[in-house]
């Protein structure tokens, strides 16, 4: 880790996406430490030091989520209140760069929208086209802009994902496709998760991996009876813990990230002992822990919610607990469920996944005080 590495960009002073452009590595090491120590502070958590871990300085993202309006591709500008036009962005790695800058090249007619480009394991290029429905249709009717996509990329459009293949001539959409756009650790190997272009995953392969080695050294001499992950997604956590656990749970909300994380238990060959619940457990407080010796918990921005409201009854509460958040407000909500509990913060590093911005990955490792 170079803490000198200090980078620019032509549109630093308007675009949103980058708030320490000018900053070294050093000095926004610094900031977040300090603003996660003061929030140890004010929460009354004795822990061991705030460790920094930086998977690196730039170019980490595989997977780009931008906006479209009126012939500009970007981010929302801080002056403006429209979107500020990148025409290169250092935050993508240079395979991401090169795709973005082909795709700028197609002139959209519609008015405003979104979009998901993502690079696969294998170097697959995959877009993901949120659209309005009737600019969907007539994008089909009209088919030029859609086939000049096509020679570019693997294509996903709306909300349920449908996928676009051409068919005797014509352009249809069809029922979603998984691919092995993302990967994650398992036995101590790099491993393959087959997901779909839209679903939810870390924005980046390289950080990930590291972040899959940081959780594997950690918990590398236990194991556990029954493991519980809270926000499974398509299975980036599950696996990592998978080995060590006689029986695992994951839960989440998403239907379709469910179906990916089935086939990728499936891929393991363990998947007997694993089982899976979709159900929006930030407000449906009535899962029971009593069975369950290790707690996973990886919420949304928005946090935990309800989930843990039922802790407090369980006779045998989980006794380890490792929580990950990218928001730190959210965060500290958690956590000081988690202490009015009994958990005791163990260990805590701020995982640098998003470099010359604010934000940064909290890594919090957490026991029953009474062990």
């Amino acid at each position: 880790m170079n803490l000198e590495s200090q980078r620019d960009c032509p549109h630093k002073t308007h675009c949103q996406g980058c708030q320490f452009l000018g900053q070294n590595l050093g000095q926004q090491k610094d900031f977040k430490i300090k603003k996660m120590t003061e929030t140890l502070a004010k929460l009354g958590l004795s822990s061991p030091q705030v460790e920094f871990i930086s998977p690196g300085d730039f170019a980490l993202r595989d997977r780009l989520d931008f906006v479209y309006e009126e012939g500009r591709f970007g981010l929302y500008d801080s002056h403006q209140g429209r979107i500020q036009d990148l025409d290169t962005c250092g935050q993508l790695s240079p395979e991401l760069l090169r795709f973005y800058l082909n795709f700028r090249k197609i002139s959209w007619p519609i008015k405003k929208g979104s979009f998901r480009l993502r690079l696969g394991v294998d170097g697959q290029r995959g877009v993901w086209l949120d659209f309005a429905n009737q600019d969907i249709k007539n994008l089909l009717e009209e088919q030029t802009h859609l086939r000049s996509l096509m020679k570019m990329a693997f294509v996903e459009i709306g909300q349920k994902s449908k996928v676009l293949v051409n068919r005797d001539g014509k352009l249809k959409l069809v029922d979603p496709e998984m691919k092995e756009w993302f990967e994650t650790r398992f036995q101590g190997k790099n491993f393959p998760l087959l997901s779909y272009v839209s679903s939810f995953t870390q924005p980046s392969r390289k950080a990930n991996l590291i972040l899959g080695e940081i959780l594997e050294q950690h918990y590398a001499n236990k194991t556990f009876r029954k493991t519980l992950e809270f926000g499974a997604g398509v299975g980036n956590l599950s696996l990592i813990f998978l080995n060590q656990s006689v029986h695992f749970c994951a839960v989440d909300f998403d239907e379709q990230g469910g179906i990916a994380l089935k086939e990728n238990f499936k891929r393991t060959g363990q998947e007997e002992k694993t089982e899976i619940a979709i159900k929006d457990f930030q407000r449906i407080a009535n899962y029971d822990f009593s069975d369950c010796d290790f707690l996973i918990l990886n919420p949304p921005r928005s946090g935990l919610g309800e989930f843990l409201k039922p802790l407090s009854y369980s006779l045998n509460r989980p006794k380890d607990i490792f929580l990950m958040s990218c928001f730190l407000e959210s965060w500290q909500k958690d956590v000081r469920i988690l202490k009015e509990k009994g958990y005791s913060l163990q260990r805590i590093a701020l995982f640098d996944q998003f470099p010359q911005t604010k934000h940064f990955e909290i890594l919090s490792f957490w026991q029953l005080s009474s062990q």
